[in-house]
């Protein structure tokens, strides 16, 4: 685990939590990583055309907690962490290309585990992937990975198809010794690399191996849905959604050292996972990131601390 900066945490009030994808009751515990400035806002926030031209949030009113309409968590390019990238839009104005993604889903489906390893599927060939589109990473405090480029072992990919994430587990790897890129891939990078080994967890198909990893282009449209007061399908599963609303209750300890939430958003309520010491009922919380799922129901994992926004 990294270390945490303690004295910039206890000069924030910015609420930023991580916790793997998967929704309450989990074992794993997620970074304690909290991703913030000093001047309490999110690293990704400052740049003016991501703001209100006064530079105050539209939702800087706790007690009611205004919509939050332009956080776009690391779907922006001008952000200072290294893989802010891409540019947010409505997901009905993007169409995607096939990049080969459902193969992996349709592999985890068809596979049989390995003997000693019951949960990945090692594959005779190769599945060649072409031009996927990254959305989000995670943060795995791998120890043997530098700090800039961490999230290169958690990537969120999505082509046409569906949504398949690059990760091999806690402090592991997917890219073999000597193959893993060594610059920062970003949100709106499209990439291409070839797996021989596949998982599922929480629902969302992974690739824990991977070769031949190449970044093919940047900049590129990310798609995501508002669903700040609406109902949110587990059709979206993985894919990036937006909820803007309030913390309304503490639903308990929900594995590791993270909490469940209520949180509530015009007359809907969803679930908000997190571990963060900065949060609590009552915290105005806009949610950018790839949707997650816990017993049959959506689920907002702060999977990285990036990808929220609170006051």
């Amino acid at each position: 685990m990294k270390t945490k900066n303690w004295l910039v945490l206890l000069a924030s009030c910015v609420a930023l939590a991580s916790a793997p994808l998967m929704g309450c009751g989990d074992d794993a515990d997620p970074s304690n990583d909290n991703n913030v400035t000093e001047n309490n806002t999110p690293t990704n926030n400052t740049p003016t055309n991501n703001t209100p031209t006064n530079n105050t949030p539209t939702n800087n009113t706790p007690t009611t907690c205004v919509p939050n309409d332009w956080f776009n968590g690391q779907a922006f390019a001008e952000g200072s962490d290294a893989h802010n990238g891409g540019n947010a839009v409505d997901a009905a104005s993007v169409t995607l290309d096939d990049a080969g993604l459902q193969g992996i889903v349709d592999a985890v489906a068809n596979g049989t585990p390995d003997e000693n390893n019951d949960y990945i599927v090692t594959l005779e060939t190769p599945l060649t992937i072409s031009g996927a589109l990254v959305i989000a990473t995670g943060r795995t405090d791998n120890d043997n990975t530098p700090d800039v480029i961490e999230g290169n072992d958690w990537l969120y990919l999505q082509d046409a198809n569906t949504v398949v994430v690059l990760n091999a587990g806690p402090g592991k790897t997917a890219f073999p010794e000597g193959e893993a890129p060594t610059e920062a891939v970003k949100v709106g990078d499209k990439v291409s690399f070839s797996t021989s080994q596949v998982n599922s967890y929480a629902g969302v198909s992974q690739a824990v191996l991977v070769t031949d990893f190449t970044i093919d282009g940047s900049g590129n449209d990310v798609p995501f849905t508002d669903y700040t007061g609406q109902d949110i399908p587990l059709e979206d599963l993985g894919k990036l959604v937006r909820v803007s609303g309030e913390l309304t209750a503490d639903n308990g300890g929900c594995g590791g050292s993270s909490i469940c939430y209520t949180l509530t958003h015009g007359d809907k309520e969803t679930a908000f996972r997190s571990n963060s010491d900065f949060v609590d009922v009552g915290t105005c919380v806009t949610f950018f990131g790839p949707l997650g799922s816990f017993d049959d129901a959506a689920q907002l994992n702060e999977v990285n601390y990036a990808w929220t926004y609170t006051n």
